[in-house]
């Protein structure tokens, strides 16, 4: 009976190591996804600055 009992808790602690570890590695993914989604973000905005700086010179170079 001792032997069962030992199988059984053995089999908890294995699965519950295993859950656990997908739970970290599936809130790490998303940690990820959204730090990258950000970044993008922030370069789209740098790029369209960038153009709006160059049109705005442009336009003044025109003007001269």
């Amino acid at each position: 009976m001792a032997n069962y009992l030992f199988r059984y808790m053995l089999s908890f602690l294995l699965l519950s190591i295993f859950i656990i570890l997908i739970i970290v590695v599936v809130v790490y993914d998303e940690e990820t996804h959204v730090q990258s989604s950000y970044t993008t973000n922030i370069a789209g905005r740098q790029r369209m600055l960038s153009q709006r700086i160059a049109n705005y010179s442009n336009q003044l170079l025109a003007c001269k």
